[in-house]
Order: C-alpha cells, then sequence, then structure tokens
C-alpha cells in the first residue's frame, strides 16, 4: 500500500509522540473499523440504505483520524447518494474493502 494513503500527523499530534498511545489508538481504530466494516456489508446485502449511511458516516469519521482520504470520500459518496441501487453500490462497497484491508495490514506491519 502507498503509505501516503494514510497520514498520523493528526494522532502524533495528540498523543505528543507517545508509541505507546499511538500504538492503542491504532489498535482502537482496526477494533473499530473492523466491526463498523462488518455492519457496512451486512447493511449493504441486506439492501438497508439507512443503516448503510450510518455504518458509512461512522468508518469515514474514524478514517478521519488518520486521514484515509480514499475511505473518507467513498463513504461521503454513499452517505449523499439517493440514487445507486444496491447494484450500484457494489463497486463502492468493494474499493472501501479493499482500502480498509491494505490499510489495516500497513498499520499492523508498520505500528503495531
Amino acid at each position: 500500500m502507498d503509505k501516503s494513503l494514510i497520514d498520523l500527523t493528526n494522532i502524533k499530534s495528540v498523543t505528543g509522540g507517545d508509541l505507546e498511545i499511538e500504538k492503542l489508538l491504532l489498535e482502537e481504530f482496526i477494533n473499530s473499523s473492523n466491526k463498523i466494516i462488518d455492519d457496512l456489508k451486512s447493511n449493504h446485502e441486506n439492501d438497508n440504505l439507512k443503516d448503510l449511511k450510518v455504518a458509512a458516516h461512522s468508518l469515514r469519521g474514524i478514517c478521519m483520524n488518520i486521514n484515509a482520504m480514499t475511505v473518507v470520500d467513498l463513504c461521503t459518496t454513499i452517505e449523499n447518494d439517493e440514487s445507486e441501487s444496491k447494484e450500484g453500490r457494489e463497486g463502492i462497497i468493494n474499493k472501501i474493502l479493499e482500502e480498509h484491508s491494505s490499510i489495516t495490514s500497513y498499520i499492523k506491519d508498520n505500528h503495531l
């Protein structure tokens, strides 16, 4: 993964450079985002647009903490889209899943 897709400046700013706290925050990001990803997939599979948008909003928020802007932008697309069918959202959901997998792997390999 291109590490420029995330930027840990926000986390470093909050922790004052304390590596142990950074590690805890990144572990929490992985745990929380995995739960949200499960919700996102379930709501997509069930064609539950309302809860899908809630999950996208939640994922967007925590991805902003690590400046994972590709995921932020994809989640914003889901939040704002009224016209897409389930099939139309499939590509966006798949991109989110791919990005999330790459991000969590990168964090595990380089920061935990």
